[in-house]
């Protein structure tokens, strides 16, 4: 398997509608093989202090307890079901670190979970296109079918016209379709509440901005004002991922044939400078005010009222984001509220104990403000400036793509090279599979189509391509130019 732009590959060969390891071509690269299954009268338990060896040339898991017990699991031993975990060597060996393995079982847990969250996607999503194609197939099927019934007996032809020339209008037999309503996709659910709380999310930042520019007045406190300032950009970052929310949904398919997705990503990387800059704007600021002596916070009753509103409702607005942080652009919401509700904690602390002991805690808490913001929103920026630089997918969603082709067909023979990395927020899949080269063009077709739409099924995957092949001895770079 390669991804993002590596030469190297996995070919993971098919027996029977099995994986085995014969064919891989680089153990340094991530591995499919089959766990070990148990009968009812033996235990397949592991302690945390259990050793776990892989062999990259049998393909089997051994632990400690299978070692002393000299036992070696024959191939017929194991599952058919095929899970790839991912090794950055051929031969791993984990020592006995409970945090250690107890963190291994979590990874593999986790890779589990994702699979049969695969597998329920992909059979909906089977089922939904099934339903669409029988819907229209018998609505033909009905019309031809009565059409033959007309065309063949004139009898028939001929009292039918009668029969409208003397009752006046006819009517037509009704076509009764049952319709099902379809829940709408993860997808489209995500954007519409994407643009629902970037929307909300304006309205509230614009009026929290108002109070707190009262509490900012009549307080006088820097670290107030740097939240101010805060709340200013907020407004500036909800107004930007909104217009593009907006310009995302509004599709044209001869400028823009694959979309506009790629403006999300675009969007947050503004967003994280204008952030920066702003922060170290503020730092600066508090510096100033530092040498020139112009400290004097006053924190009365009614700053400290609004403050804590203003946290409480930061607060509520990250719980309701939380519920759909899969959407990158929710994600980044709940993190600015989380943001807010810490900064602005620090600041009317900072304020209140430099209004009432050391004036000096102001400006030091709008610096320390400043910093975490800058801080925060440099990382952000810097994830989705890898996702626009076409990085690759992490392991373990590489994994869940292999098992799927794996998965798909037995007549698929080699799973011959995998790509899977970022298209803005999400990812665009190249997978090359090796079939029988006596296999006719519409049945490889069909396999490869079928391929294709299971993967881009996935909620994370923006495109896919599925490339079909029949020997599997050439380098990628033999089809491809190297960029």
């Amino acid at each position: 398997m390669a991804g993002g732009g590596s030469s190297k590959e996995l070919r993971v060969p098919k027996v029977n509608g099995t994986t085995t390891l014969d064919g891989l071509r680089d153990v340094n690269r991530p591995m499919n093989f089959k766990l070990p299954h148990f009968n009812d009268n033996e235990e397949a338990e592991t302690s945390e202090d259990d050793e776990i060896a892989f062999c990259p040339s049998t393909g089997h898991i051994t632990t400690e307890q299978l070692l002393d017990r000299k036992t070696t699991l024959p191939h017929n031993s194991y599952s058919a079901s095929s899970i790839g975990i991912m090794f950055s060597h051929p031969s791993l060996l984990l020592n006995r670190n409970p945090k250690r393995v107890s963190k291994f079982y979590r990874k593999q847990s986790d890779l589990v979970e994702n699979f049969k969250k695969d597998s329920t996607a992909i059979e909906e999503h089977r089922r939904q296109r099934q339903k669409g194609h029988s819907s229209e197939q018998s609505i033909e099927n009905y019309m031809e079918s009565k059409m033959m019934l007309l065309e063949g007996n004139s009898n028939s032809e001929k009292a039918f016209l009668k029969s409208a020339s003397t009752k006046g209008k006819h009517k037509t037999p009704a076509v009764r379709v049952k319709k099902k309503r379809i829940k709408p996709s993860r997808n489209k659910s995500a954007d519409k509440a994407a643009r629902w709380l970037a929307m909300t999310t304006l309205i509230v930042n614009v009026s929290l901005a108002v109070a707190k520019t009262a509490a900012a007045y009549l307080s006088g406190s820097l670290s107030i004002i740097s939240s101010l300032v805060d709340s200013a950009v907020d407004i500036t970052s909800g107004l930007v991922i909104w217009l593009t929310a907006r310009a995302i949904r509004k599709r044209d398919p001869y400028m823009y044939p694959r979309g506009r997705t790629r403006l999300e990503p675009i969007a947050l990387i503004i967003v994280s400078v204008i952030m920066g800059v702003a922060s170290v704007q503020m730092v600066v600021q508090s510096l100033e005010s530092v040498v020139n002596d112009t400290v004097d916070p006053r924190v009365d009753v009614v700053s400290l009222f609004i403050m804590v509103a203003i946290i409480f409702i930061k607060f509520a607005l990250m719980l309701l984001c939380k519920k759909f942080d899969y959407n990158s652009s929710v994600a980044v919401l709940a993190q600015d509220h989380w943001n807010d509700c810490i900064s602005n904690t620090v600041a009317i602390l900072c304020a209140w104990v430099a209004s009432n002991y050391w004036m000096y805690f102001d400006p030091i808490g709008a610096i320390v403000v400043s910093i975490y913001i800058a801080i925060t929103w440099f990382f952000t920026g810097k994830e989705h400036l890898a996702m626009l630089s076409g990085k690759s997918a992490k392991p373990e969603f590489i994994n869940r793509i292999v098992k799927v082709c794996v998965e798909h067909d037995k007549r698929i023979d080699y799973i011959d090279t995998v790509y899977v990395y970022h298209f803005g927020t999400r990812f665009l899949v190249e997978v090359h599979i090796v079939m029988n080269p006596d296999m006719t063009l519409r049945e490889s077709h069909d396999i490869s189509e079928a391929l294709q739409t299971s993967i881009e099924s996935l909620a994370e995957v923006e495109r896919a391509f599925v490339h079909c092949d029949y020997e599997y001895d050439h380098l990628p770079a033999d089809e491809h130019k190297v960029v």
